[in-house]
């Protein structure tokens, strides 16, 4: 009986260690895990190609392709993480991605960075953007980046990503949208981790402008 007793008692303990654990991540602001989104960290390749590549891009993969010298556009729509289209040279690029704050907790449950990988001098530009269903857009200031001779460095884009003017992706219902802009060939290492990064959510009605926060971050 006392052997029941004092058993009884550890598997207590242990559960209320394990909810008082679950307590302090969410009293810290650590997000649960996010639904749709694998463990670790997924890796795509952002290639600027001169050439179409319409006919081997549909479909999920890990190769998405941008025009070479020119403008191009990664369509957000929410869900799991999976790429719909990858060809971004004649249209759009789909990327499917999870809601990154669905609980309204003010953290973001993942990161998105870049790493520039191709030919030195090659660069690429980046901003998320948001459009209303009237075609009103507001995006925010271009994060560029450049590869420089040495081993690249990657660099934490989540902010200039996963926000519009501070407002996180899919916290309103209008169309989000990265615009990326390739300065030669350019060749970049995209990769989506399940961690944290502060947020917050303060979705506004309608836009102030087009071109919204033009806060700098170079």
């Amino acid at each position: 009986m006392k052997r029941l007793i004092v058993l009884a008692l550890v598997v207590f303990l242990f559960s209320s260690a394990l909810r008082t654990s679950a307590l302090a991540q969410v009293a810290g602001g650590t997000p649960p895990p996010v639904a749709g989104l694998p463990d670790g960290c997924t890796t795509y390749q952002i290639i600027a190609t001169p050439h179409t590549n319409s006919d081997s891009c549909q479909g999920d993969g890990h190769a998405l392709f941008i025009r070479a010298d020119g403008d191009s556009e990664i369509e957000l729509s929410e869900g799991r993480l999976s790429v719909i289209n990858r060809d971004g040279t004649q249209q759009a690029v789909q990327l499917s991605l999870p809601n990154p704050d669905a609980s309204n907790s003010g953290t973001s449950g993942y990161s998105v960075s870049l790493r520039m990988t191709g030919k030195i001098g090659t660069e690429l530009k980046v901003r998320g953007c948001v459009t209303d269903g009237a075609g009103h857009s507001v995006c925010n200031s271009e994060t560029k980046l450049t590869r420089e001779k040495g081993t690249p460095q990657r660099v934490d884009v989540s902010d200039q990503t996963l926000k519009v003017n501070s407002d996180p992706i899919f916290s309103c219902t209008d169309h989000y949208s990265w615009k990326l802009n390739s300065k030669g060939q350019s060749h970049a290492e995209l990769q989506v981790c399940s961690t944290s990064s502060h947020t917050s959510h303060s979705c506004q009605g309608g836009h102030d402008g087009e071109h919204g926060d033009r806060r700098s971050n170079h």
